[in-house]
C-alpha cells in the first residue's frame, strides 16, 4: 500500500511544529525543538521503516499528518515506537467522515477504501494505543471545521481538537514567502509541538501519561457538537495541559 505524500506540504507542517523563535516569519509552540525529517516515498514499509528508525534514534514525538486505509506493517511499528516510550501525533483526516460509521451504507463512499476500511490510519488505532494522538481541526471559532474526521462513538479513536483553519505556513515556493493553509495535517502539529514541550520541561512523564494530561486538559468551548468528535470534547490547551502535568506530577510526589 502506498499513500500519495506531497513534499511541499510536509515541508510547511515541519514548520508549524518545530522553529520558534529564529526571527522570521511565524513561530512555533514548541521552544527550541530538534526536528528531524524522515523521508518516505508514502509506502507503509517505509513508514514503518521509518518509525523504527526514529526510536532507534531516541526521537520523543513523531508528527503523522497522513492518513489511509489500516496496514499490518504500520500497525506493528506503531506498537513498537509504544513500547519505546514514543508519542505519536496524527491527523485525523479531511473527508468529513465519523469513525463511529461501520461501512460505507452508513457514511459517504468517499470514507472508505475499496477494501471497506475509513480512510482515516493511523488515527483508526487511536482506541488501541496508549501512545498515539488522534487530531481533529477545529475553526477560529471553536466549533468542529466542516472537513474534519470525526468520531461519535462512545469510545472514540480521534482524542482532541486543535486550530486547522487559515494556518500561516511556510511556502514551498520559494521558501520566502508564507501562505494560509487548513486541514487536520495543520492542527497536529500544534499538537506534537506541545506535546514535545511538555515532554522536555516534564521528562518523567512517559507518552501515556502526556497523552492523558492533554485530553483531561482539553478547552471546552461549550458546544455541543464537540463531544461528539472527540473523547475530550474540546480544544487543547496549552495552559491547562502544564497546569494539570504539575497537578499529576505533585500528586504523585505526595504517594
Amino acid at each position: 500500500m502506498a499513500l500519495k505524500i506531497d513534499v511541499g506540504r510536509e515541508r510547511r507542517r515541519g514548520g508549524d511544529s518545530a522553529w520558534t523563535n529564529n526571527q522570521k516569519g511565524v513561530a512555533s509552540l514548541g521552544w527550541n525543538l530538534r526536528p528531524m525529517a524522515l523521508k518516505i516515498d508514502g509506502s507503509y514499509s517505509q513508514i514503518a521503516e521509518a518509525l523504527n528508525y526514529a526510536a532507534d534514534k531516541n526521537v520523543r514525538v513523531v508528527n503523522m499528518s497522513f492518513g489511509g486505509p489500516p496496514s499490518a506493517a504500520l500497525r506493528a511499528a506503531l506498537s513498537v515506537a509504544a513500547a519505546r516510550n514514543m508519542s505519536l501525533v496524527v491527523a485525523a483526516g479531511n473527508h468529513r467522515c465519523d469513525f463511529a460509521a461501520v461501512d460505507a451504507a452508513a457514511a459517504a463512499a468517499k470514507c472508505f477504501s475499496h477494501q471497506g476500511f475509513i480512510k482515516g490510519y493511523p488515527a483508526g488505532y487511536g482506541d488501541l494505543l496508549p501512545n498515539l494522538i488522534a487530531v481533529a481541526a477545529a475553526a477560529a471559532t471553536g466549533k468542529p471545521s466542516k472537513f474534519t474526521n470525526f468520531d461519535s462513538s462512545k469510545n472514540p479513536k480521534i482524542h482532541l481538537l486543535a486550530p486547522g483553519e487559515n494556518i500561516i505556513v511556510c511556502s514551498d515556493k520559494n521558501h520566502k514567502s508564507y501562505l494560509e493553509a487548513s486541514g487536520t495535517s495543520f492542527a497536529t502539529p500544534i499538537v506534537s509541538a506541545l506535546v514535545a514541550l511538555l515532554r522536555f520541561e516534564h521528562p518523567q512523564l512517559s507518552a501515556r501519561e502526556v497523552k492523558d494530561i492533554l485530553i483531561r486538559s482539553c478547552y471546552k468551548y461549550g458546544f455541543a457538537k464537540l463531544g461528539k468528535v472527540s473523547k475530550c470534547g474540546g480544544i487543547v490547551s496549552a495552559r491547562r495541559a502544564f497546569k494539570q502535568a504539575r497537578k499529576l506530577l505533585e500528586s504523585s510526589r505526595e504517594l
